[in-house]
């Protein structure tokens, strides 16, 4: 009953109706795409939570940016102090990885692994490690030939094991999963050819602390060693400082367009409050009769949480029909490039539309307690205007 008198009330009221969804619609859009952008700085660090192990304040990151071109004695310089490193007693890992899409093939150091949890079994021969999807083509026990070096495969990995995309840090959240990948030792494929290390060691040069050593004094002592080799390192930061560093700076590039979401939903809902007391105004006598025949002021109250209710799910609904359609533009651009790019938009989508899904209910109790109160409180709801 009060579902069918609210429709009748926006029928009465069409303009106003019209007025209300598109503000509430636009309100979606802006609250969705703001989302979106915060959560391609902020998700990779939750995304980084699923399967990072250890303490994000105990993961070390090395910037050696500037040897994006390593010449033949520099790649020498950089062997030496990665050699180095991984001999501190210090660390409870250091490795580097690099990985490419297509041949479906990442190369690793044994040892970066355990930062996301996966652990494989290591020995002095060169070693490789096949996903679970690729055991049958590539068995446990057979050769793997790579670069004309034939390496071990040792063991399979678990099924759904995953790591962190490459440029992770500053891009947008991929995870890799490795069921379809073949894992070789990147440290066999550094001595047997140097000047691969600039592959792995220009992004991806990871280590961890152990619990109980000086994670400054370690530094030092690993800046200390780079000097004495002439090497310049432009940067070593934990994950906790790198992710916390991107989500402020994004924030600050992006400036007013986090306050614009929050501005306009408020402008929505003061408008639909607005539009809820004119409504309740011009359908004042309506109200009337139905209280003398017999409905409470509950039922009526109803009717006008069920009218602001249907105008919010119409604008969340036009608002969904963008999103879709521009999922579908997003899909034809980014998923023949970078589906994994597109994968990870599309989740952060999904989960956008779903916070605001919920803001509907919010937005519908906040629009109809003004009402609520009036119709409660008015003793001359029986009055005739």
């Amino acid at each position: 009953m009060c579902l069918w008198y609210a429709l009748c009330q926006l029928y009465k009221n069409k303009i106003q109706t019209v007025i209300s969804v598109i503000m509430i619609t636009l309100s979606f859009i802006v609250i969705t795409y703001s989302g979106i952008t915060y959560l391609q700085f902020r998700g990779n660090e939750w995304k980084a939570g699923e399967v990072v192990e250890g303490d994000f304040k105990n993961i070390y990151h090395i910037n050696l940016i500037n040897y994006l071109a390593a010449g033949k004695n520099e790649s020498y310089l950089l062997n030496e102090w990665y050699q180095w490193i991984q001999e501190q007693p210090e660390l409870r890992w250091c490795g580097l990885y690099y990985y490419y899409e297509e041949e479906k093939i990442m190369y690793a150091s044994g040892e970066i692994l355990k930062m996301c949890g996966i652990e494989v079994e290591h020995t002095e021969e060169k070693c490789a490690w096949v996903g679970c999807d690729r055991q049958a083509e590539i068995p446990v026990g057979s050769k793997f030939k790579d670069a004309d070096i034939e390496f071990e495969v040792i063991s399979c990995l678990d099924k759904n094991s995953r790591f962190i995309g490459d440029s992770y840090i500053s891009g947008m959240a991929v995870l890799i999963l490795l069921d379809e990948y073949v894992i070789v030792d990147s440290d066999v494929m550094i001595k047997e050819n140097p000047s691969e290390i600039g592959n792995g060691i220009i992004n991806n040069l990871y280590y961890e602390v152990e619990k109980d050593s000086d994670a400054a004094l370690f530094e030092k002592k690993l800046r200390d060693k780079a000097d004495e080799l002439g090497l310049d390192i432009y940067g070593i930061n934990n994950l906790e400082y790198l992710f916390e560093a991107n989500a402020r700076d994004a924030m600050e590039m992006a400036g007013e367009r986090y306050l614009m979401p929050l501005v306009l939903a408020l402008c929505a809902c003061a408008a639909m409050c607005v539009c809820s007391m004119q409504s309740y105004q011009m359908n004042r006598h309506d109200s009337s009769v139905m209280l003398s025949c017999g409905m409470t002021r509950r039922g009526i109250s109803g009717i006008y949480v069920c009218e602001n209710l249907i105008k919010i799910l119409s604008g969340y609904s036009l608002s969904l029909m963008y999103w879709v359609q521009k999922d579908r533009e997003t899909k034809q651009k980014t998923f023949i490039m970078s589906p994994d790019t597109y994968y990870v938009w599309r989740e952060y989508l999904k989960y956008m539309l779903f916070i605001c899904l919920g803001l509907c209910f919010v937005y519908t109790a906040l629009c109809s307690i003004p009402v609520m109160f009036k119709i409660r409180k008015n003793k001359f709801i029986l009055c005739r205007e």
